[in-house]
């Protein structure tokens, strides 16, 4: 039996035994990489909502600024005191569920160290797979525009708590909410004053090195920037900031 089997290994001409194990080497290959994407696939979603280019970030955290965003000025949108030794820079998607996620997260971390953080919103809308994020955000511009920061704080928490169902005819009622006239409102929104002042924010961000939302700045005192990527957990993100008071 030994001399038939090599009697035909022998009688196969290489170029033949050549092709059958480039072959055999793809199907070994294709297998390998189907079972990576089942088990990519079965480990769940990523708590960041990813810009289409982006690439997908390890573990719980975005990948590494490339860059610095811009420094704080009278158009920003700013939750605490002007000196608070932390800012935290957040570059949110009104329609993205996982900013939803973080924003209370930001809101108790400014309550928690109560003078010592301060939070900027700053509007990084997904629009290729959120439709709504880009009027959204500059409906929240115009808000702010007509009745301030306060009001522009309180539509940004409305806008959030109703993301399903967001529509330009939510955004008129929910201005109302805020104390802000209608029709100004609808003014506002329809003329696309703010378009504008949201493509550079989300530029801005892109050119810090923001791939997805949310993503976060944590700006310690010495001025240094560690980005802080995802839906953290309260737990975790009070990490970033104890370790940024000690810079």
């Amino acid at each position: 039996m030994q001399e038939n089997n090599e009697s035909w290994v022998n009688s196969v001409p290489p170029k033949t035994m050549f092709i059958g194990g480039i072959v055999g080497g793809v199907l070994v290959l294709c297998t390998i990489g189907f079972f990576i994407l089942l088990g990519m696939k079965l480990s769940g979603p990523s708590n960041v909502a990813l810009a289409p280019s982006a690439a997908v970030p390890q573990g719980d955290e975005a990948p590494a600024p490339v860059g610095k965003p811009a420094d704080v000025t009278s158009d920003d949108h700013v939750l605490g005191p002007n000196n608070a030794k932390v800012t935290l820079i957040a570059y949110s998607d009104f329609q993205c569920p996982f900013c939803q996620r973080f924003h209370p997260t930001a809101l108790k971390l400014v309550n928690d160290y109560k003078g010592k953080v301060r939070l900027v919103f700053r509007s990084f809308p997904l629009s290729s797979i959120h439709p709504q994020a880009q009027k959204a955000s500059e409906a929240a511009e115009c808000v702010a525009s007509l009745k301030g920061n306060d009001a522009f704080w309180k539509y940004a928490d409305a806008l959030f708590q109703n993301q399903d169902t967001l529509s330009e005819t939510l955004f008129a009622d929910l201005a109302v909410k805020a104390g802000v006239n209608k029709g100004a409102f609808q003014s506002c929104l329809s003329s696309g004053k703010f378009a504008a002042k949201v493509n550079a924010s989300e530029a801005e961000g892109a050119s810090a090195g923001v791939q997805g939302t949310p993503a976060t700045f944590v700006i310690a005192p010495d001025g240094s920037a560690e980005l802080m990527g995802g839906a953290l957990p309260y737990e975790q993100a009070k990490t970033y900031i104890e370790r940024a008071l000690q810079k």
